[in-house]
């Protein structure tokens, strides 16, 4: 059963596609939009290879927005993947 763009309906669909919970409320996205990189970031190992002096420049704001617009979705506070 296809779910695209809603909450999963078995445990097995929340599992595949559940990416973190937040708590976020405001209408202000920026901070968001960062918490989603974070954890994207640690998740993949995304900068683990790159020196500090230049993983530094890495625009966590924009990186998570372009994910967030592309590639998940919220609902009561959790957010899942699209696909």
């Amino acid at each position: 059963m296809e779910c695209f763009g809603s909450m999963p309906e078995t445990i097995d669909q929340f599992n595949e596609r559940f990416f973190m919970e937040t708590d976020h409320k405001s209408d202000d996205y920026s901070g968001f939009y960062v918490e989603i990189a974070e954890q994207l970031v640690d998740d993949s190992g995304l900068l683990a290879d790159v020196p500090k002096a230049i993983a530094m420049y890495f625009d966590y704001q924009k990186y998570g927005r372009d994910t967030y617009i592309n590639d998940l979705t919220m609902s009561n506070g959790f957010i899942f993947w699209n696909h």
